[in-house]
Order: structure tokens, then sequence, then C-alpha cells
């Protein structure tokens, strides 16, 4: 950009201030601002003066090599003589603002569509930093376009208010005029929800204990404690001392049984056998037990896992269970493979509930690892099996994870965080929030948690 170019610019600039004046002449009692504004200062890429888009709001493109994005600035409207700052710096201003912003809006879009490659390449024992950014930019993505689709709703609500009484609105006008501002007010909050997430999930995970009262336990099985860890996602952005510290956490409860109920990795036993060690150091009295989740279906080979985790001492149900005996008294754990499964076309992975719980008894206490609360409603619907079965353990919902999708997950799932109990069946339901996350590495505020389970 050169100095001559700036000297144009100014003196068309100082040519249009007298017509933008007359312009903006509001009528009280009819006029609304917004219909007798011009865009005196748009910029759309690098054109900056006002004769290229006259009277009407700028739509530019941006276009990368991955994507084909469309941002909307417009209406970035501005009346240079009520302020004390000279055309030519106001000129310079603007355009690294919007030089800016579209450099910025590349970079983001560039890094979300490279995110997913960190699933297959580049992954060890810890997560690198590149896969950290790629896919915390995923989520600076997803509430971006939330408030920005917020906003836009918003002003298109108060020019409709405008327009019917403009008397009674007129402090909607700046609003509604100001759109380059809400734009970047929008990306500021996007920003700050990221970080906080990123917070949540620098915190240990929150235990909760929970006490359940099963009808007709026997006396040798009161006490009896199980501690359920759901979706720690050993992944791009969850490496072994992330699941170090989750192992000696619940250690230190010393839990009679440990259940995982699905999505523990996302990837191959290859690039995730160091990462995932660290589970071989769960203690508990009766064992460690897991049931696939979705997300095994997704990433690698379940059978390679099924493997893994064998040699590490933790038990895969896989459409089976395992009966342990506590005193003179069973507990029956059973576990099924995910709904997802069949879906997936994983040869000789289906739900089949019926032969999980194949050989569990009327007098037995049956706990089932069941991953989604879609599966839950299945198995419950079917009155007469499930009526058999005292608790099931899920997860899959992560509570939201991201406070955009909080809504969304709760009418998706039959069932979405916390503690439920089926009348009909007398079966309790447990729906955890998960330990980690998955993808970006950014969650609600608590939703990080082990579970404690205490039967009375």
């Amino acid at each position: 950009m050169t100095c001559s170019v700036f000297a144009e610019c100014d003196a068309r600039v100082t040519s249009a201030n007298s017509d933008v004046r007359n312009e903006l002449e509001y009528n009280k009692d009819e006029e609304d601002i917004v219909n007798t504004s011009r865009c005196v200062f748009a910029v759309p890429g690098d054109l900056f003066c006002t004769e290229m888009f006259p009277n009407r709001c700028t739509l530019y493109s941006l276009t990368d090599g991955f994507v084909h994005s469309y941002l909307a600035f417009y209406r970035t409207c501005s009346v240079l003589s009520d302020l004390p700052l000279q055309p030519s710096y106001r000129c310079w201003r603007t355009v690294c603002v919007q030089k800016f912003l579209k450099a910025a809006i590349i970079l983001l879009l560039f890094l979300v569509h490279i995110s997913s490659t960190f699933y297959y390449l580049w992954i060890g024992e810890e997560p690198n930093i590149f896969a950290m950014i790629a896919l915390t930019s995923v989520a600076v993505y997803i509430y971006l376009i939330f408030f920005l689709l917020t906003f836009v709703l918003i002003q298109s609500v108060f020019r409709r208010m405008l327009r019917m009484n403009s008397k009674h609105f007129r402090f909607l006008r700046l609003l509604v005029a100001n759109e380059l501002s809400n734009r970047i007010f929008a990306i500021v909050l996007a920003v700050v929800f990221v970080l906080a997430g990123l917070w949540v999930t620098l915190l240990p995970p929150a235990v909760r204990r929970i006490t359940i009262e099963i009808d007709n336990l026997p006396e040798a099985q009161k006490g009896f404690t199980v501690g359920l860890l759901s979706d720690l996602h050993i992944g791009p952005t969850v490496g072994c001392s992330k699941i170090q510290k989750m192992v000696n956490t619940i250690n230190l409860f010393k839990p009679d049984v440990i259940a995982i109920s699905g999505d523990l990795v996302d990837g191959f036993v290859r690039n995730l056998e160091k990462a995932a060690y660290p589970l071989m150091n769960l203690t508990s009295k009766y064992g460690v037990y897991f049931a696939t989740g979705n997300h095994e279906y997704l990433h690698g080979n379940v059978d390679e896992w099924f493997v893994f985790l064998k040699k590490i001492k933790i038990i895969p149900l896989h459409n089976k269970n395992k009966k342990i005996l506590v005193g003179n008294s069973r507990i029956c754990i059973a576990g099924t493979d995910d709904l997802f499964a069949e879906q997936s076309r994983f040869s000789g992975h289906i739900m089949d509930y019926k032969k999980a719980l194949r050989g569990c008894n009327k007098n037995d206490t049956t706990i089932m690892l069941i991953h989604q609360p879609n599966a839950v409603r299945i198995i419950l619907n079917d009155v007469e099996t499930a009526k058999n079965i005292d608790l099931i353990l899920s997860g899959h919902t992560h509570g939201g994870q991201m406070y955009v999708f909080v809504p969304l997950v709760y009418f998706w799932n039959a069932y979405f965080r916390g503690l439920y109990y089926n009348k009909t069946t007398g079966t309790y339901v447990y729906v955890s929030a998960g330990v980690n996350y998955f993808g970006p590495p950014v969650k609600i505020f608590d939703g990080n948690e082990i579970i404690i389970i205490k039967l009375v």
C-alpha cells in the first residue's frame, strides 16, 4: 500500500463528510437511522474507499486451499467528522483490523481442517503441541459460529423493533449500526469460553460418591463399592501423564470393582500403547472390567485393544459376564458391545445384551456396563430382561462437553447425566459425564468426574 493510495482515500473521505452529515440527519418522528445511514468506510479485502461499495454493506469471501468459507462483515459505517482522528490514520487502522481478522480466520479454518489428521499421525506417549493447538481451534470455531449466529439473530430482532417504534427503541441504534464491533465481541466471547474450558481440563477430575439402595441386597454385599470410569479418550490430547493421575486418584478410594464403560481410546494400539500403560496400575479387590464404546469402532482395531487390555489385567466384557463371590453371595458383572458396533460392520461385534446376561441368576446382584444411554433405553424397554438388572453404568454424553452442545445432548439421549431410577423394572442407571473429553481439550465446568458407587 503506497502513500498515494492513502492520499486518494483521504481526499474521497473528506469530500464525503459533508454528504454524510446530511444523510445522518435523524427525523425524530418517523425516520429510522438504520435506513438513512450509509457505509462511508467499508473494507472488502484490499479495497478501502467508499466509491467501490456505496449505500450498501459489504460481503467478502475468504477462500483457502482447504475451505470455502464466507464471513460477513457488513454495514461497517463511520462518521469521520465526529471523531478527532485524521482520515489517513483511520484508513490505516481499519485496513489493519480487517487484514488481521482475515488472516486469523484463514489460520483458524486451516487448523480446524487439519485437526482430524492428528488421530492417525504424530501420536505418542504424550500429546504434541500442534495437536493441542489444532483441536483447540475446533472449539474456538464452534463457539465463534454460535456467537456470530446469535448476534445476527439479535440484530435482526432489534431492527424489527426499530421499524415498529423508533421513538422508544433509539437506544438500540448503536447495537444495530456497529456490527463490526459485535463480531469482534463474538470472537472475544469464543476465546473466553475456550480458555475457561481449557482450564477445566487442566484440573483433576472431581470424585463423586454415590450411595444406591438395592432391594434385597445380601448382607455380605452391603458397602460394596464400584469405581466408574467412562470416556477416558486416550488419544491426541490425552496422554500417559493424565491417565496416570486418574489412576492414582481412583486407587485412593480402594474400590472393590473398577468398571470402564466405553470410549477408552481414540486410535490404534501401536500408537497409544505407551499412553495406555498406566491402566495396568488400576487396583481393585475383584478386578477391572471394560465394555466398548462407539469410539473403539471409530479409531483403530477393537480386537487388538482386547488383546492389549487382557495383557494388562483388564477384562473385556464382549457380550458376556463375569461372576464374583462376595461372602456367600454372588455379583454378576455384565457388559455388552456398543450400540454403534453393528453400524461399524466390525466382524463379530454387535450389541447383544441377552447374551451378555446369560447365566446371571435372579438371586445375583447384576451390574451391567453399557456405554450409550440410548442403548440403556432399549434394554429397559425389554421389561422382563431388565427386571434382573440392578444397576446399569453408562457414559457417552460428556455432560454436553461444550455449553453450546448441552441442549442437543440432553434431548438426543435417553439419559443425560447422574443417577436415574426406572420404577417399572426397579433398575438404577448412572450416567457419567466422563473422566476426560473427546477432541478439543475443553469441557464445561465440573465436567470431568470419577464416580465411586456404594451399594447398601
